[in-house]
C-alpha cells in the first residue's frame, strides 16, 4: 500500500501561503473585502515600496489599495506566474483598470490602463509580513497622459 499515491496529502507551508497571497488579490483588490486584512497580513506588515514619510504598514497599505480601486474602479489583476519558495511567494501579475477616479492626486482621464508587475512577499505564522512591489508605472503614467510619450 506504500506505493500508493496520497491524495490526502496536506498542504505544504509554500502551498499554504500561495493561498493566502491569491486571496488578497479575489477578496482585497477585487471584491472590495477589506475585513479579510486581518486574517491575511501580519499586524507588523511593511510594505517596502510604499513612501516611508507616510508610512509602510497595514494601514498605508490597506490606504494605497482603498485608493487604486477608487482611481481605477474595474481594476482587475491577472495572475501570471507565482512562485513559492521558503517563506516568500513571488507573483507577476498584469493590471488592467478604467482610471475614473482622481485618488492618485490628479484628475481622472477616462483611459483604460494595463500595466505589469511582480512582487515578493514574506510569510511568517501563515500570513503576510513584508512586501516589495515593482510595478511598470512609467507605462501607466504615459497611457494617462502624465509623461510625455517615449520618443523614437
Amino acid at each position: 500500500m506504500d506505493d500508493q499515491p496520497n491524495n490526502n496529502k496536506l498542504p505544504t507551508a509554500e502551498e499554504l501561503n500561495i493561498r493566502v497571497a491569491r486571496r488578497v488579490w479575489d477578496e482585497v483588490w477585487h471584491k472590495g473585502d477589506f475585513s479579510a486584512m486581518d486574517e491575511l497580513f501580519d499586524p507588523h506588515f511593511i510594505r517596502h515600496d510604499l513612501d516611508p514619510a507616510q508610512g509602510q504598514g497595514r494601514k498605508q497599505n490597506e490606504e494605497f489599495i482603498r485608493r487604486m480601486r477608487n482611481a481605477f474602479p474595474d481594476l482587475h489583476f491577472s495572475i501570471d506566474d507565482v512562485i513559492a519558495k521558503g517563506d516568500k511567494v513571488v507573483t507577476r501579475y498584469h493590471f488592467e483598470g478604467t482610471h475614473l477616479g482622481d485618488a492618485l492626486g490628479f484628475k481622472a482621464t477616462g483611459k483604460k490602463v494595463a500595466y505589469t508587475g511582480m512582487l515578493i512577499q514574506r510569510f511568517e505564522n501563515g500570513k503576510i509580513a513584508e512586501q516589495w512591489t515593482e510595478a511598470n508605472l512609467l507605462n501607466l503614467f504615459r497611457q494617462l497622459g502624465l509623461v510625455p510619450p517615449q520618443k523614437q
